[in-house]
């Protein structure tokens, strides 16, 4: 069960070291007293599976909800190791807009500051969509997000999502999660393993099918490596 450190490091951080700024981890990382400045005492606390390829809690404290304009404080975590890979999101505000658009099919309309996560094998995103991938769990900053849902299957398609601000969720929580590495981990033996993984999702789909062209992206291979990480520990 020895899995080298710096073979996980080497997996992930390619991707970080290039497209992953510091400013991001000061915005939103950790913070150094273990628990976001608004507390623990959630309105709100989801466990996503088939979004990222570990499980994911993602938890809201509500400020106010009156005239479809919600503000509320978010914070989301790799499951099994909270006090790494944190995110805090203080004072978000978002306009939401609901509209019956046929049978059993519901347009919403999101403007502002959201998290959408878009489960494997159940959710989709239209081609021309550039800011999201599916599957994944992204937050965007002031942006537009448009979606229909339907209403017996609660799957969502997604068909617009602009704004000058949309994170990678599952890739930032995987470098927290794996850190920077030490010229001296090449020799370091030490057991590492990743957080307890289920590589199905709720709606008993997982990581299985190849990925299409929209999924040749970094946070494509991200999730691969990390699943691939989660196999190769299990085997030894």
């Amino acid at each position: 069960m020895k899995l080298a450190t710096a073979f996980v490091a080497s997996t992930l951080l390619p991707y970080a070291a290039s497209n992953m700024s510091s400013r991001e981890l000061e915005m939103y990382g950790p913070p150094p007293s273990g628990e976001c400045d608004f507390g623990t005492n959630y309105t709100t606390l989801e466990n996503v599976t088939g979004a990222c390829p570990f499980e994911v809690s993602h938890a809201k404290v509500i400020i106010s909800d009156e005239s479809s304009v919600l503000r509320y404080n978010a914070v989301v975590w790799m499951n099994g190791d909270k006090d790494t890979t944190m995110l805090c999101f203080p004072n978000q505000t978002v306009i939401y807009k609901m509209t019956p658009y046929e049978e059993n099919v519901t347009k919403v309309n999101f403007d502002g500051d959201g998290f959408y996560y878009i489960i494997n094998g159940t959710d989709t995103v239209a081609d021309d969509v550039e800011n999201l991938v599916s599957p994944g769990f992204f937050y965007a900053r002031d942006g537009i997000v448009d979606a229909t849902v339907d209403t017996i299957t609660s799957a969502w398609n997604y068909t617009n999502a602009t704004g000058p601000e949309f994170l990678d969720l599952c890739d930032l929580m995987a470098v927290l999660w794996v850190g920077p590495p030490s010229p001296s981990e090449e020799d370091d033996n030490d057991v590492v393993e990743p957080p307890a993984t289920d590589s199905s999702s709720s709606s008993g789909k997982g990581f299985t099918n190849p990925p299409s062209a929209a999924h040749k992206s970094a946070h494509w291979q991200i999730a691969m490596a990390v699943q691939a990480l989660v196999l190769f520990t299990s085997s030894q």
